[in-house]
């Protein structure tokens, strides 16, 4: 009985072919056929200028710049590649574009490769528009939540639609995206939080406005300094929300913000609707209104009450010291020299009471996008906001 031996030249001739298969690297085909990088109706082939065109003196033209060739697609029998690339038409002006080609295998044990003839040139905003049919289709069949694209588009005229959906995005399920604060620099995260609270101050703004022009009740401009305690600046670290704020048994202060060294100080919110100053009939001079003297004395009230709050049950557990009050009622958008003069002489009598008007906090407001987006442009973006704010510009 004579024993077979194992046909190892096949088995190694087997094994060889299906190393050189994955091995294999298809030719690329983006070469040696140039004419297809232009648009013939906006540039001039290449070919023409250059009449025989290879990859390497392709690329040693000043007029042409590749960033390198990928799979988008790696199939049974086709794949899909592209190429980005940077080249100048003749009006000289630079384009970006992405060329797209099908490449399909015609060997069964080491593939050989053939390009199929159709190729696709795409642009900035042929690539925009790309992204944008790709989202509505997959919201169209259902599967938004499995593959969904975001393009955001930066540089002179920036896409802002796209870049509201990424920051909408983060509002919505902030958890999935926590992951970019590892990748993203902190220059990035830190102009990112000034974008965004450019943002958020302006909205504050608007909504401000509108309440100002309606002139609702006292309770509606309480919950808008409720929702934007950051118009104070700095001087405050936050706003005071545990436990009552009633003064008096009859009297509850509008807001009480905890100051710097930890104590409180007292908001009282008056309609932006009253007049601040008059001049009475009998007198070359501005004085107070009726409504200011109003709120005036109410301040004094509650700066009497907090004094003697260490005997007063109702404001155990409060941390009122010697705080100051600060009166927020009417307009000065149309004061003249004399009514600042007025507001001087009367708030330099007044003590530990500061007086603001609605067009003040508008004011404020302005300076802190002044500020933010002075930051952006310098690129330096340090906290939010500054300590001190001249309310008077």
């Amino acid at each position: 009985m004579t024993d077979e031996k194992p046909n190892t030249d096949a088995t190694e001739m087997s094994g060889t072919r299906a190393v050189a298969a994955r091995a294999a690297e298809p030719p690329s085909p983006f070469d040696d056929d140039p004419d297809w990088l232009y648009d013939a109706e906006d540039e001039a082939p290449l070919a023409s200028a250059v009449p025989t065109v290879s990859r390497a003196n392709l690329q040693q033209r000043d007029n042409f710049a590749s960033a390198g060739e990928f799979v988008l697609h790696h199939g049974r029998d086709v794949d899909v590649r592209g190429r980005t690339f940077l080249i100048h038409g003749k009006d000289n002006e630079p384009r970006v574009k992405l060329q797209l080609a099908r490449q399909k295998r015609t060997g069964k044990v080491i593939p050989a490769w053939e390009v199929e003839p159709a190729r696709i040139n795409l642009e900035g905003p042929e690539v925009e528009a790309l992204y944008a049919h790709l989202t509505a289709a997959r919201e169209n069949l259902g599967v938004k939540e499995q593959t969904a694209y975001l393009l955001v588009r930066l540089g002179a005229d920036p896409n802002i639609t796209g870049l509201e959906a990424l920051l909408k995005m983060v509002a919505e399920n902030p958890g999935s995206l926590a992951g970019l604060t590892d990748t993203v620099g902190a220059d990035q995260l830190g102009a990112l939080r000034a974008l965004v609270n450019i943002g958020r101050f302006r909205l504050a703004k608007q909504e401000l406005e509108r309440l100002i022009a309606e002139n609702p009740i006292e309770g509606v401009f309480q919950r808008w300094f409720e929702e934007n305690d950051w118009v104070f600046g700095t001087e405050y670290v936050e706003r005071w929300t545990k436990g009552n704020r009633r003064i008096t048994a009859d009297s509850s202060i509008d807001l009480m913000f905890i100051a710097v060294d930890g104590f409180a100080d007292i908001f009282e919110l008056k309609r932006p609707g009253p007049t601040v100053f008059i001049q009475p009939a009998d007198r070359n001079f501005l004085v107070p209104s009726s409504d200011l003297n109003a709120a005036f004395g109410q301040a004094v009230h509650y700066l009497a009450e907090a004094d003697n709050y260490v005997s007063n049950n109702l404001m155990r557990g409060v941390p009122l010291y010697r705080p100051r009050v600060r009166l927020v009622i009417g307009r000065s958008n149309g004061w003249t020299e004399e009514h600042w003069k007025a507001y001087r002489d009367t708030t330099a009598a007044w003590h530990r009471i500061e007086l603001l008007t609605y067009d003040m906090v508008l004011r404020r407001i302005d300076l802190l996008i002044a500020t933010m987006t002075r930051e952006l442009r310098t690129k330096t973006v340090p906290e939010p906001v500054a300590d001190v704010i001249d309310v008077f510009g």
